[in-house]
Formats: structure tokens, C-alpha cells, sequence
């Protein structure tokens, strides 16, 4: 993660971890991740997550929304599987969308699941959804409920 990674615990809350002898490109990285986490913090407002969905979207907003302010970069979670692979292991999880239990192995694992894959997936979903819906605003999408984002999207029909 280009020596800078990021958690949002709970409501209001980010943490932030530098560790700038790791790539000459931190500081970039660090700006992506503050705006990552930053939308987290933001969503934590409006719903709590419980389930692999509610992770996808929470994640998938958050990658979507950096994308919009930066750019895609290539190595970023949310292009670790092309959008075709994001489907195909979209159909493989769609059965597991309601367990509370997957965070982990589909996000960061790397074994049963891509490495990555539930950013990709999430960002797949959210970018579908926002091509659907391009006059939606992003104070809009923060208050809106992960089901009804995966919904409206289409995505995996």
C-alpha cells in the first residue's frame, strides 16, 4: 500500500500508519488513504456494517471515491481483478452477501479469494451504480443504504 494504510474503527474516527521509507511515493499514498478513510468515517454516520455487502459497498464507495479525486491508479485495491474477474467472484460471493464473517478473507487474505477482491468487487458496484446515476452526489451516496446502492446498480444481472 505504498508504505501508508488506514483504518476507520468506528464513527468519526481514522488511523492513519506511515511508514515512509517503505516507497518514494507515501505522500501521494497517504493523501488517497486520508481521503479513503475519510469517506469511511463519513458512512459510519449513516449505517453500521455488518455484512459481506454492507463491506463491499462501505469499501467500494470509499475506492470510488478516491478514483473520482485522483484518479484510478493501477495499483490501487480496487484494480486488483479487471471488471470481468470482479464478476466472476462477484457470482462466487453472492450466496455469502448476509454472513457477517467474511471481511478478512475476501478484503485481505489473499488464500480462498483474490488478494484485494472485495475492494474490486465493491468498486465495480459502485462505479455501475454511478454510471446508472451520474446526477447522484456523493453527500447522497454516504447516506445511502449498501442494499440500496447493490440494487439499483444492477451489478452481477
Amino acid at each position: 500500500m505504498d508504505g501508508v494504510t488506514g483504518y476507520t474503527p468506528y464513527q468519526n474516527t481514522l488511523l492513519i500508519f506511515v511508514s515512509p521509507e517503505k516507497t518514494k511515493h507515501w505522500k501521494q499514498a497517504l493523501t488517497e488513504t486520508i481521503c479513503h478513510e475519510f469517506m469511511h468515517a463519513v458512512m459510519n454516520n449513516y449505517f453500521e456494517r455488518t455484512t459481506l455487502l454492507d463491506d463491499l459497498i462501505f469499501e467500494g464507495v470509499a475506492e470510488s471515491f478516491v478514483g473520482t479525486l485522483f484518479g484510478v491508479s493501477a495499483n490501487a485495491p480496487s484494480q486488483a481483478l479487471s471488471q470481468k474477474k470482479a464478476l466472476v467472484w462477484y457470482h462466487k460471493l453472492v450466496k455469502y452477501l448476509k454472513d457477517t464473517n467474511l471481511y478478512y478473507p475476501v478484503f485481505l487474505e489473499g488464500k480462498k479469494y483474490p488478494l484485494w477482491a472485495g475492494y474490486a468487487i465493491g468498486y465495480q458496484i459502485v462505479e455501475t451504480f454511478r454510471k446508472k446515476y451520474p446526477e447522484t452526489t456523493w453527500n447522497q451516496i454516504v447516506r445511502m443504504l449498501p442494499k440500496e446502492i447493490h440494487t439499483r446498480s444492477g451489478f452481477g444481472k
